[in-house]
C-alpha cells in the first residue's frame, strides 16, 4: 500500500516537471545500517508561478560508490521517469571527488552527456566544512566534541556500561537519562551536532559518575575517557 501511495505521489511530480519543461537534480550518497550503498535522488524545478520546489524522488541501492555507478543511476532513473537529459540544467553533490571531480566524478559524467549542466557545491555541505574549520581552530572546542563523539561510540560499544548508566539514573526522571539519548556527532550532518551536545551538557553528572564507576571497576578505556571528561 505504501508502495502504491509512492509511485502516486513520484508520477504527480514527475509530471509537474515535464510540464515545466527544465530540472536539476541534487544526488547524495549513503550507508544504510547495514552496509549497503544508496543513493538519494531529488528534483528541483520551477513552476509557472516562479515557485522553486525541491522533491524527494527515492533512495536507490547501488553497487559501489564509483561516478560511474552514481552517474549509471542517475541517468537510469531520468530514463525510467521519462526525463530528458537534454532538460537537464544544474546539478548538486557534495565535495567529494566521486561525485564533484572535475575530470572522472559524478559532475563529469553527467556533463559529458550534457554540456548545459551547472555544477553547484552543496551549501548545507559547506557550511559544515566551514563550521568544521572554525572549530579546531580552538583546542578547547575541538577537544570537547571529538570527547562527546568518543562517549557514543562507547555507549553503542558497550553493554556493561549502558546498563551502569541505566543503572545509575533515578527512576522515572526526563527521557534525556536514557542511553540512547546520548547521541554520536555526524560529520558531515551540522544541523544534528547541537542535540547531541545538548544532550552530553544534559547529562553530564551522571555521564561523570558512571564513567567513574567503570573505572573503579578496572577498565582502563573507561578510566582514560573519564579523566578526559
Amino acid at each position: 500500500m505504501m508502495e502504491m501511495f509512492s509511485h502516486c505521489i513520484v508520477r504527480e511530480v514527475v509530471s509537474d516537471i515535464q510540464k515545466h519543461g527544465c530540472f536539476a537534480i541534487i544526488v547524495d550518497v549513503t550507508q544504510d545500517v547495514s552496509g549497503r550503498e544508496q543513493e538519494s535522488i531529488c528534483l528541483r524545478h520551477v513552476n509557472s508561478d516562479l515557485y522553486v520546489h525541491e522533491e524527494f524522488v527515492g533512495i536507490y541501492e547501488i553497487p559501489a560508490t564509483t561516478s560511474e555507478s552514481i552517474a549509471g543511476r542517475v541517468f537510469d532513473v531520468l530514463t525510467r521517469f521519462a526525463l530528458p537529459l537534454s532538460n537537464l540544467r544544474a546539478q548538486t553533490y557534495d565535495g567529494a571527488a566521486n561525485m564533484s571531480g572535475h575530470y572522472t566524478g559524478c559532475h563529469a559524467r553527467v556533463r559529458q552527456c550534457q554540456p548545459l549542466t551547472l555544477n553547484f557545491h552543496c551549501t548545507s555541505y559547506s557550511s559544515n566544512l566551514v563550521m568544521q574549520n572554525a572549530v579546531i581552530s580552538s583546542q578547547l572546542v575541538r577537544n570537547a566534541l571529538q570527547w562527546t563523539n568518543e562517549l557514543s561510540v562507547l555507549m553503542n560499544r558497550s553493554g556493561k556500561y549502558r546498563g551502569m548508566f541505566r543503572a545509575i539514573c533515578v527512576p522515572n526522571e526526563s527521557e534525556s537519562l536514557h542511553p540512547s539519548a546520548i547521541k554520536p556527532l555526524f560529520p558531515t550532518r551540522w544541523l544534528c551536532r547541537l542535540p547531541a551536545i545538548q544532550s552530553a551538557l544534559d547529562n553530564y553528572s551522571t555521564i561523570l559518575l558512571s564513567l567513574k564507576e567503570m573505572a573503579d571497576v578496572g577498565v582502563t578505556e573507561f578510566a582514560t575517557k573519564y579523566t578526559g571528561f
